[in-house]
Order: C-alpha cells, then structure tokens, then sequence
C-alpha cells in the first residue's frame, strides 16, 4: 500500500514562500484592478459589484481555477513547477485580454531580498 509521503513527494508542492508569493501576486491584482475600477464581479461575473480583495480573488477565482485545471482543492496540492506557471499564464492572459490590465509581476525570492537590502540601507 502506497503511503502519502510516497504519493506527495515534497519537490513536486508548491512551497510555503510560493504559496505567499502567489496569495501577495493575488493582491498586487487586486490592487491593480481597484486602481482601474474594475470590481470582482466585473473581472468574473458581470453581474453585482464587489470591490477586489486578495481574499476574495483567492476563493471565488484562484480556487476554481485550481479545481478546474488540477483537480485540486488547494494551493498546497498543485505541484510548484508546471502547474504554477500555467496559473499565473492563464491570470495574466485573462486580466489582459478581458481588462487591458498589465498584472505586475509575480513576486520571487530575489525581489524579497532586494526590498529588504534596500531598506535596510536607507534606514542607515
């Protein structure tokens, strides 16, 4: 009998800093599209308006995405390679084609640490 350990090998799952670094990128969206007065509703359903939220974007959108592609529930399931390149492809596609909205980019461990040098040197 397979045990779980052997099913979910630990390389192939996102890790906790690209779970953070996903649900940051979700609000640097949102911040984006409330910049442009584009509601949630707007960017998935037409038909109530609701002002963006990392939160919100991340259970009516991100979560049904995971589910539809992967078959998952949760960002802890999909695998930190493929299947995260081609959720962030098919976000930035969608708020570019539908809203002509340029998405910033997703943040990494480079960025992280640039932020935190610099401000570590203007505070000098």
């Amino acid at each position: 009998m397979e045990n779980r350990e052997t099913k979910f090998k630990t390389e192939d799952k996102l890790t906790r800093q690209q779970q953070k670094s996903l649900f940051k990128w979700l609000g640097l969206i949102a911040d984006a599209l409330n910049q442009e007065g584009i509601t949630l509703n707007e960017f998935l359903m037409p038909a109530i308006e609701v002002p963006a939220t990392k939160e919100n974007l991340h259970k009516t959108f991100l979560k049904q995405l995971i589910k539809n592609l992967h078959n998952e529930d949760s960002t802890t399931e999909i695998k930190k390679n493929k299947e995260i390149d081609q959720l962030i492809d098919i976000i930035t596609l969608h708020c570019a084609n539908n809203f002509q909205l340029s998405v910033p980019p997703f943040p990494s461990e480079e960025e992280k640490n640039f932020n935190e040098n610099y401000k570590n040197q203007n505070s000098l």
